[in-house]
């Protein structure tokens, strides 16, 4: 899985751009960019937290004469 740290780290910049932005305006365009942002850094934290794939698949085993016996699962 990737490391998303710097990706999260520009979108809390980004935040706190347009949150010192609507100090100077009340625009709707501001805000509702502002609201995409927080999104983005949430979707971003909960792929952060989730837990790495564990890799699975069927256990092959083998018999003395090196030839697939059965396939566990």
């Amino acid at each position: 899985m990737s490391d998303y740290h710097d990706l999260l780290s520009l979108f809390k910049q980004r935040r706190r751009s347009f949150v010192e932005q609507l100090e100077h305006d009340d625009q709707s365009n501001t805000a509702s960019r502002l609201a995409d942002v927080q999104l983005c850094i949430q979707a971003i934290e909960a792929v952060m937290d989730e837990p790495p794939e564990e890799k699975t698949g069927p256990r092959i085993e083998f018999g003395p004469d090196g030839w697939p016996v059965t396939m566990k699962y």
